[in-house]
């Protein structure tokens, strides 16, 4: 696909640094499915590693928000109906939206033209999938739902992951990005509960 990417690219031109202007990720409903059956505990196990960690995919994501891509907590209209593959709000611009019957929709990437970013928003929105697919209760009690926990994961599949790999190295020492995290994640995760 990259061989279309200068057409492309010509699209981005004066996109950048704008508040309103992202790159949205759609990931299929399917890809939350367990043996073939919708699982709402994946779905909802994503949500929350992305909300209780929203500093750390915001600098990811170079977006920090926007009116377009709320990081506002899931509330009560994300409360899951039984058996349903929807969730029950009627906000799509939150930084992730599920309202779309078909897929779980990403909006928190800030425009960016260069491919290594867009890759890396790509693998950061595949890691986070795949992380969260197998966590079961035990897991998120322990911690498995922190940012640290969640990089530690990623980076040691740098070779799935190695353009997002390289974003958070660019974040400046992975230590203190870890910390500075952590900190703002414990702020989210109060509001989150």
């Amino acid at each position: 696909p990259w061989n279309v990417w200068p057409d492309v690219s010509d699209a981005f031109q004066g996109m950048e640094g704008e508040d309103n202007a992202g790159i949205h990720i759609h990931v299929s409903r399917t890809a939350f499915e367990r043996n073939g059956t919708w699982s709402a505990a994946h779905l909802w196990k994503f949500l929350q590693l992305h909300y209780r960690n929203g500093y750390a995919f915001a600098r990811l994501a170079g977006r920090m928000g926007s009116s377009y891509a709320s990081w506002n907590p899931v509330d009560d209209r994300f409360k899951a109906k039984k058996n349903s593959r929807k969730y029950d709000s009627d906000d799509r611009y939150r930084v992730i939206n599920v309202n779309n019957d078909a897929t779980v929709e990403c909006r928190y990437f800030q425009a960016d033209e260069r491919k290594e970013a867009i890759l890396s928003n790509i693998e950061l929105v595949h890691a986070a999938v795949e992380y969260t697919r197998d966590l079961d209760a035990t897991d998120v009690r322990g911690g498995a739902l922190g940012f640290k926990s969640f990089y530690i994961w990623y980076a040691a599949r740098s070779g799935t992951y190695p353009n997002l790999c390289n974003t958070t190295r660019e974040q400046g020492p992975v230590n203190a990005f870890i910390e500075a995290c952590a900190t703002y994640a414990k702020r989210d995760d109060e509001l989150v509960k």
